[in-house]
């Protein structure tokens, strides 16, 4: 029993010294890696703006609304993802009055095409218009503005460690002619690559003047003079800051030269707002929310329809049937109508002239005319009286019967012809 004791005893110490050894030569450590964006960073490109901000004291906040332009104060900042964004002159209104009150409106140019304009663009008397690249830059914008994560940079980073390389391999390598050099309020300067790809254009930068209501301030990139990326325009006690760069500040970029500098320079006092996404409602959302006018506007009209529908009182008088008489009747009426009007006189008349045109004895002598009935009694066997009365007898029949035997008289004496 005692020399059991003695070996749980030793069994102890011996642990208690592994113990102390493990933690007198242990050293904890921590290693991090970068993983790359987060599914957050991908959703929104400016998250890395928006914590720069924070962590510089400003507060940030996020607006899908273009609408919330009537909730700013006087000394916040608001960043516009595209100018189209103020897409009509009640929306211009209410940004502009909130810029002369004191706000700073920083704002994307967006590139109008040819079926429509852009309404604070036009205000300004800015347009858009493309840049000169060389062949490097044609290559290399598309990747330094391209959305990705870290572990490039850091691969890079410590591979210029290892081989004693004292450039960041995470900056662009382009050239002085393409840097724009900005100073400071404190007069230190600093450097800015602007996506030369698009630039802005007034006729104030391009004669060289300041003139009232035109650009207070604008950069220059050296070897383009098709326009410049950035113009500032004072209006009231505000500022406005146009640039045609869509990509300076998003998380991709914000980190190269001095483009977060530039932002916080360019920052107020107060909330920095950040609109680079406006929601727009859905069908469904407008539906819900107009689908009180929408019904109240039917039931009205429905009520006016039924109230021009319901002019009258009492039952519907049926419509009357609509006599039809036959062609008999028809022709009956006729011959009524014409017999009435002048006993036929006309009608006659113009039968017989036709007949005799086509005899050719209009103007016949009565020798003439006996040889004539003589002729047509033997062609159509009529009396030679009776042709003498039908071609040159009274030009008014005295009935309907002596009408009516003229007629034939006539229609016979015709088919011989």
């Amino acid at each position: 029993m005692k020399r059991n004791h003695l070996l749980y005893g030793a069994l102890a110490l011996a642990l208690f010294a592994v113990a102390a050894v493990f933690l007198t030569f242990f050293e904890r450590y921590t290693e991090e890696r970068d993983s790359g964006w987060s599914t957050e960073a991908y959703r929104n490109p400016y998250l890395a703006a928006e914590r720069f901000l924070d962590h510089t004291g400003l507060p940030v906040r996020r607006e899908e609304d273009i609408a919330s332009i009537r909730s700013l104060r006087e000394d916040d900042t608001l960043l516009l993802g595209s100018s189209s964004f103020i897409y009509n002159d009640n929306r211009l209104q209410e940004f502009m009055h909130w810029v002369e009150r004191g706000g700073h409106a920083i704002v994307i140019a967006r590139q109008t095409d040819g079926d429509g304009g852009d309404a604070l663009l036009e205000a300004l008397d800015v347009t858009v218009t493309e840049g000169e690249l060389d062949d490097f830059l044609k290559f290399a914008l598309p990747v330094y503005s391209r959305p990705g994560g870290g572990d490039t940079c850091e691969f890079n980073r410590t591979l210029a460690e290892l081989l004693k390389i004292e450039d960041d391999l995470c900056q662009p390598k382009v050239g002085a002619e393409y840097l724009s050099t900005l100073t400071a309020g404190t007069g230190d300067e600093f450097q800015v690559f602007f996506d030369p790809a698009l630039l802005l254009q007034h006729p104030d930068i391009i004669e060289r003047g300041l003139a009232p209501g035109g650009p207070v301030f604008w950069a220059t990139i050296d070897n383009q003079s098709e326009g410049v990326p950035l113009i500032q325009f004072s209006r009231g006690a505000g500022q406005i800051t146009l640039l045609a760069d869509d990509t300076l500040w998003q998380s991709q970029r914000i980190g190269q030269f001095g483009h977060a500098w530039l932002l916080y320079q360019l920052a107020g006092a107060g909330e920095f707002v950040l609109l680079a996404r406006p929601r727009f409602d859905s069908l469904g959302q407008l539906a819900a929310r107009y689908a009180a006018e929408f019904f109240l506007a039917g039931t009205l009209a429905l009520l006016l329809w039924l109230l021009y529908r319901a002019s009258r009182f009492g039952l519907a008088i049926p419509e009357a049937e609509t006599a039809r008489r036959s062609l008999r009747e028809h022709i009956a009426a006729c011959g009524y109508y014409y017999w009435h009007d002048d006993r036929c006189r006309q009608l006659l008349g113009d039968y017989r002239s036709r007949v005799l045109r086509r005899l050719g004895a209009g103007k016949a002598s009565a020798p003439m005319r006996r040889s004539l009935c003589q002729r047509l009694a033997a062609a159509s066997g009529m009396d030679q009286s009776t042709i003498a009365a039908c071609l040159w007898g009274a030009p008014e029949p005295d009935n309907e019967e002596a009408f009516t035997q003229q007629i034939r008289c006539l229609q016979r004496i015709e088919a011989t012809l």
